[in-house]
């Protein structure tokens, strides 16, 4: 098998009807050459979340509802070329969207879109179900949920955002919810063990992007939410906590 890699894809190759090839570019040398196929061309290729532009014309809603691309190299790329000798594009769009990203306090969604291939600004235990009020301070939803679900229910919410509450010994919570892939607690060269969610956690609460308070009131007004809202669902989901708990006293 031959991999090649810094190599990109600039065209497809059509002849007499057929794709036969492709033209791509050495990111090393700066050259172009052609790629003739023995048998036939498999097309596999990424999206077009670095692509702005194409966002703006494919999907622009994702640009409202979405703050973070982690794919810096789908730029569109792989699809232009197919479309470019023949394919027809799917007119839905489908997307792939962690519930991760953080939002400095105020800012619009409409007017950021970071690009990143380190997952900056990423809070790690954002896909962890502790409490989820959207701008109005309410709960908007069953966090207990995979992130696709929970960030749809976030794009129906005034703003497309919502705010994650959680208690100072959060931590010790982390390793008894059962999480998959990504998100789970251990995971491999990222959240490998306690301590490595709380420096990830710290480290946005130095940036500013995460928040502390002493008192829900406090928090809430650091978070521009409505504090009599906030204390309600607070007291809510701490109410279903403790009913849940005597409900599985009661049926041992």
């Amino acid at each position: 098998m031959d991999l090649r890699f810094e190599t990109i894809l600039v065209n497809l190759i059509k002849e007499a009807g057929r794709v036969t090839g492709a033209l791509v570019k050495d990111l090393v040398k700066d050259e172009y050459y052609q790629i003739k196929a023995k048998k036939g061309v498999i097309l596999t290729t990424g999206g077009y979340s670095a692509n702005v532009e194409l966002l703006k014309e494919w999907n622009p809603l994702s640009l409202k509802k979405n703050v973070y691309n982690d794919s810096p190299r789908s730029n569109g790329a792989g699809i232009t070329s197919a479309l470019n000798v023949g394919a027809i594009r799917d007119e839905e769009p489908a997307e792939t969207i962690f519930d991760r990203g953080l939002v400095p306090v105020g800012k619009k969604t409409e007017d950021m879109y970071y690009q990143t291939a380190t997952y900056d600004h990423w809070l790690w235990i954002g896909s962890y179900p502790f409490l989820k009020v959207n701008l109005l301070g309410e709960r908007f939803a069953n966090e207990s949920v995979p992130y696709q679900f929970i960030v749809n229910a976030a794009a129906k919410e005034p703003g497309y955002l919502y705010a994650m509450i959680w208690d100072d010994d959060y931590a010790e919570t982390l390793e008894k919810v059962h999480m998959p892939g990504c998100a789970r607690y251990g995971f491999p060269g990222y959240m490998k063990d306690k301590e490595a969610f709380i420096a990830d956690t710290e480290q946005h609460v130095k940036d500013g992007l995460v928040v502390k308070a002493d008192s829900l009131e406090e928090l809430a007004k650091k978070l521009n939410l409505p504090a009599d809202k906030l204390e309600g669902a607070v007291a809510n989901n701490n109410q279903a906590v403790i009913d849940h708990q005597e409900l599985l006293i009661s049926n041992k």
